[in-house]
């Protein structure tokens, strides 16, 4: 053990009682007893010299200047010595755990995922369609792909592909009717996952929104898809989103000379501290090879 390093198990009960507040929260949180906790921070105030805590009644507890000293570089070593351990644990195995938007996992990765797959046929992929954000360590995730602006905290964001939106409809809900102007889609209902869609698609055709629309929100743009695919009005969809569908006639393109810059774009993300695995380099570089330089903004 290095030269002044208390016991390691006094530090990991101090840990979970700063962070928590309570040595008995921190018991359940390490799975020991309060009574354990209580023993384990008195052996490190007697190894260090200095009271850590203040007793706030039976529960509570409140760091002193001196704990919340030690508690700031003992949480940073604690969670770098974490994801040493994880880091190590999975390049032990070759695996690849992938965090996505269904929708995206659906209309875009999938039909192109067996290319990888075949590319790489000793390595174990998990893809995790998710509309919630990765808990990297807790979830094994070890890159993302997310829909957002590319600022989420301690996380790094690297530019993957921007988007674009625009309505498309099934042919046969035209009926052999065309929309001519941009006035004419008011006679169907619109369909969407993005509140704001239909008004920076207004904005880009330099046209007036028009008032009381009935719309239909889904909140998920492959649904709102697929609700357009079965006849059910007009979606306004991305192009990461529908390009198959339109590739196939599923669906037509109305005004195809007038599309709207989408509000988010995707990012590759993962921790700020770690380094993305050689298996995540790998996925990354295919998927940017998937799309040309328009499409990610070079």
């Amino acid at each position: 053990m290095g030269a002044g390093l208390p016991p390691l198990t006094t530090l990991r009960a101090f840990e979970a009682a700063a962070r928590l507040n309570s040595f008995s929260r921190a018991a359940e949180d390490i799975h020991l007893t309060p009574s354990a906790i209580s023993h384990q921070i008195k052996a490190l105030e007697e190894y260090l010299g200095v009271r850590l805590f203040v007793r706030n009644g039976k529960r509570q507890v409140t760091l002193t200047r001196e704990g919340a000293f030690l508690s700031q570089h003992v949480s940073a070593a604690l969670t770098s010595m974490g994801e040493a351990a994880d880091a190590l644990r999975r390049g032990q195995r070759n695996r690849l755990t992938v965090s996505v938007l269904p929708s995206f996992a659906a209309r875009w990765l999938m039909p192109r995922i067996g290319l990888f797959v075949d590319r790489h046929p000793g390595l174990d992929l998990t893809i995790r369609s998710t509309t919630a954000h990765a808990d990297f360590l807790r979830d094994e995730v070890d890159l993302a792909i997310r829909f957002g602006t590319g600022q989420w905290p301690n996380l790094q964001a690297e530019l993957f592909m921007h988007d674009a939106l625009f309505p498309v409809c099934s042919p046969r809900l035209l009926r052999g009717k065309k929309a001519r102007q941009i006035s004419d889609l008011k006679d169907w209902a619109w369909l969407e996952s993005d509140p704001e869609g239909w008004e920076r698609w207004f904005a880009a055709a330099d046209a007036a929104l028009p008032r009381g629309k009935r719309r239909l929100d889904f909140g998920d743009a492959s649904l709102a898809l697929q609700a357009a695919i079965d006849g059910s009005g007009i979606a306004l969809t991305r192009q990461s989103i529908a390009e198959r569908e339109l590739a196939s006639g599923a669906v037509v393109r109305l005004f195809p000379a007038i599309a709207a810059a989408s509000q988010y774009s995707y990012y590759f993300v993962w921790p700020a501290k770690a380094t993305l695995t050689q298996n995540g380099v790998a996925f990354r570089d295919w998927l940017l090879a998937q799309i040309g330089p328009t499409d990610r903004g070079g």
